[in-house]
């Protein structure tokens, strides 16, 4: 029953994605309008092609893009500055510890805006592993850091990070279907761990 339920909210989570992603493309160029009356008319117009796409349930995830770029526009129209996120726009832009919270800050603000509360876990799992992946880096705590693939790993250690990684990423999925998302994982750990040692041994070889 969980597991039935765990993979129904998971299907669930993908179909908002992809309504989510059909009303983006509604999502016309407002910076072109040159009018208050024209960015209303634009407003007005999303709105109600929304009100037809998405349900009910999903609706004010839907329109947060909309008013957000409008309040950009309006903005602009107006003559007026928009108050700017000071934040980085990615992670790995980030150098300090205060630059990168503000980052996750910022990202989680995203998140719980346009993503209803039953799904943000499916998204906000993988910004933790992204702010811990960065955070080891600024600390410089590199040997910690695992590698974004399984090849990219120089040492047995590297590569349990990236094992223990990817194993982490996979406990927001139902749990019925884990162990087919597990199986290329253990087997590219194994290939990969092969690959290190006989690596490993040539070097110790080489050095006698």
């Amino acid at each position: 029953q969980g597991g039935a339920g765990g993979y129904q909210k998971y299907m669930d989570y993908q179909k908002f994605m992809k309504q989510r992603g059909a009303s983006q493309t509604l999502l016309a160029t407002p910076e072109s309008l040159n009018t208050t009356k024209q960015l209303d008319e634009w407003k007005a117009a999303q709105s109600k092609q929304i009100d037809g796409l998405v349900p009910a349930q999903f609706k004010s995830y839907a329109l947060a893009p909309i008013e957000r770029r409008y309040q950009e526009n309006l903005a602009r129209l107006e003559g007026r500055p928009l108050a700017k996120s000071s934040a980085p726009a990615s992670a790995r832009d980030c150098n300090t510890t205060e630059e990168l919270k503000a980052w996750r800050q910022s990202k989680e603000k995203q998140i719980k805006s346009f993503t209803p509360t039953a799904y943000q876990h499916f998204e906000l799992e993988p910004l933790q592993q992204e702010y811990d992946r960065n955070l080891d880096r600024i600390e410089g705590k590199s040997e910690h850091v695992a590698p974004k693939s399984a090849a990219e790993c120089n040492t047995t250690r590297q590569l349990k990070a990236w094992r223990h990684a990817q194993l982490k990423h996979l406990d927001f999925m139902p749990k019925d279907y884990r162990s087919f998302a597990r199986d290329p994982v253990e087997k590219e750990y194994a290939k990969n761990l092969a690959r290190i040692s006989a690596a490993e041994k040539a070097e110790d070889k080489a050095e006698d």
